[in-house]
């Protein structure tokens, strides 16, 4: 997808960086690293989520995200101009 231009691209920490504990941020335990083209993926096993509850809640959001975008899909197909990353469009 192109990134519009009102809406540039900036480069931030993907994934769980952010989580801390007890104030400070925890430290991935990097086990696994790939390079695809430009893109370097790491994989962290400290940020593994055992506890049901909580992997229950990270699915439901997958889920609902999953859904919203191919309801968006859906109405663009239909034709009304209106998508999550788009302005509505003017009837002709």
């Amino acid at each position: 997808m192109a990134v519009h231009a009102q809406l540039p691209h900036k480069h931030r920490p993907r994934g769980d960086a952010a989580v801390k504990k007890n104030g400070q941020p925890i430290e991935p335990n990097i086990v696994e690293t790939y390079k695809i083209g430009n893109t370097t993926i790491k994989i962290a096993d400290n940020y593994i989520r055992t506890d049901p509850k909580e992997v229950e809640e990270i699915l439901n959001r997958f889920y609902a995200s999953a859904w919203r975008i191919v309801e968006n899909m859906s109405r663009e197909e239909e034709g009304d101009g209106v998508s999550a990353d788009r302005d509505p469009q003017p009837a002709e």
